[in-house]
């Protein structure tokens, strides 16, 4: 697809990349997590919540949002959830054909720092839960 984009040769200068992740839960998430929220001392795990922070790191900007307990719609179908979602900015300003020649990397580097956010978000219990599958690198 990026070969594509290059080719109608429309961009001059490339300002920045971004790369986003939506997790949807079918699930209450606070109580799943590794942030803590709490109002006079008592724990907001329940609440209808939406939590948003931005993170700098390895020249990536990394937006979190952290919605508690919100109604969600995939497709036609509607249900009460959370949503983690994750957006990963890289500032670049450089030509068109300066980034296509490590647009990879870019794209690689804000994946990676996604995956880095979104599991050092969940606690082991919750990650637990979903029983994840990790493909061995070789």
């Amino acid at each position: 697809m990026l070969g594509k984009i290059r080719s109608t040769g429309v961009f001059g200068t490339i300002e920045r990349t971004g790369l986003r992740y939506l997790n949807v839960f079918e699930r209450r998430i606070l109580d799943g997590i590794r942030m803590k929220l709490s109002l006079n001392d008592s724990a907001i795990i329940d609440e209808s919540t939406t939590i948003r922070t931005e993170f700098l790191k390895s020249g990536i900007v990394s937006i979190l949002q952290v919605n508690n307990n919100v109604e969600i719609t995939v497709g036609e179908r509607s249900f009460r959830g959370s949503l983690i979602d994750i957006d990963c900015l890289a500032n670049l300003g450089e030509s068109q054909d300066d980034f296509f020649m490590h647009s990879n990397e870019v794209i690689e580097r804000s994946h990676n720092r996604e995956k880095e956010l979104f599991y050092s978000l969940l606690t082991s219990e919750t990650l637990a839960m979903f029983n994840p599958e990790y493909e061995e690198k070789v």
